[in-house]
């Protein structure tokens, strides 16, 4: 029982660490940090809320990217709030 319970907690602990870091759930869909935004529309339909909020630089500083925010939801109360840059989630 104790062994079974201890594990229980690390899979939770684990979900919880993967979910606020770097990825989300919507639906059935599973989305990452690195997806591009194509993908994640084609996940997630159209966010209910979509700005461009600023512009950066390439490493080089010879391509401008767009910074846009992109908000999902509610889901169980929550709202979700993807960052874009150049088109890739981060």
């Amino acid at each position: 029982m104790k062994k079974s319970l201890c594990l229980l907690l690390i899979v939770i602990l684990l979900f919880s660490i993967v979910d606020n870091a770097s990825a989300f759930i919507w639906g059935q869909k599973f989305v990452s940090r690195g997806d591009p935004s194509f993908l994640i529309l084609s996940r997630c339909g159209e966010p209910i809320s979509r700005e461009i909020i600023g512009y950066t630089l390439t490493p080089g500083q010879r391509i401008e990217k767009v910074i846009e925010r992109w908000v999902y939801g509610p889901i169980k109360g929550w709202y979700k709030v993807l960052t874009i840059e150049g088109g890739i989630y981060w």
